[in-house]
């Protein structure tokens, strides 16, 4: 019987770390290879269904305890998703500068369940899709210490109420194996908005100014507004005012794009104010 003696070749241990290397099998008397290309095994973002994460196997340092910005943002408006409509999601890691692979995996969910549904639409750099998503080979290599992934997300259906995003992030230091990288952790909840585009329009005589605003803002209307909502960016309540009043006190509000959300007799109308 013919001995045969083989050499491995770059071979990692992958959870939603970033040291994804093609592998060979050399073997005497002949020779075969393959790329083995692989992301996040899944079910490692630390979410409460998931129940699990990347330091399992990454396992030299503690959990977030990593320098660095680990966020996910979208397009998905203060007011909140609209069921069955789609947004984009960003997520995005900022390690050191000596980091040059990143890798990540995000999830989507309520209490109960996975909600909504991801959609892959960089397949060169991210794969998966449905419930989850992480990095291919090619999605990993990171740029002044930083990288980032974009997808597209269907909003769930009327009554799911808030979903947040876990999402995992693998700084590694491109060692051949998974000892010495950093792992961390981010959420990102978003509500929904159970206005729907009737209520929108049968209060489409309020308006608000001057927009951009400092200090205040004004709001006009041919019907009784009852409560006025300020939502940011992270779709966070920054805001409430029970009251009918005219003028807006906005003192104190950070700098940046906000959504209002005016509630009246006849309904609810969202509008767009820039704080300066």
């Amino acid at each position: 019987m013919k001995k045969r003696i083989f050499t491995i070749l770059g071979l990692t241990i992958v959870c939603a770390g970033a040291i994804i290397i093609a592998s060979s099998i050399d073997t005497i008397g002949g020779t075969s290879a393959y790329a083995y290309t692989s992301g996040s095994p899944g079910q490692m973002t630390d979410s409460p269904l998931d129940g699990d994460n990347c330091v399992s196997c990454h396992s030299t340092f503690a959990l977030n305890s990593g320098a660095g910005t680990f966020i996910i943002t979208s397009n998905i408006p203060g007011s909140g998703y609209i069921p069955g409509t789609n947004y984009t999601v960003t997520a995005a890691a900022t390690g050191t500068g000596s980091s040059v692979k990143i890798g990540f995996e995000v999830t989507s969910e309520n209490a109960t369940a996975k909600k909504g549904t991801i959609i892959i639409t960089d397949a060169t750099r991210t794969q998966g899709g449905g419930n989850d998503i992480t990095h291919k080979t090619a999605g990993t290599t990171a740029s002044a210490g930083s990288n980032a992934w974009q997808f597209d997300w269907t909003a769930p259906a009327s009554g799911t109420g808030d979903v947040t995003f876990y999402g995992a992030f693998c700084v590694t230091n491109s060692a051949a194996g998974d000892l010495g990288d950093y792992v961390n952790t981010t959420t990102y909840t978003v509500i929904e908005d159970l206005v729907s585009v009737g209520e929108i329009n049968a209060v489409s005589s309020i308006s608000l100014y001057p927009n951009p605003a400092k200090n205040y803002f004004l709001l006009t209307s041919t019907k009784n507004v009852d409560n006025v909502e300020l939502f940011n960016l992270n779709g966070q309540k920054v805001l409430s005012q029970n009251s009918s009043l005219e003028k807006i006190n906005i003192e104190g509000l950070s700098s940046g794009v906000y959504f209002v959300k005016i509630n009246g007799e006849n309904g609810t109308k969202i509008e767009k104010l820039t704080v300066n």
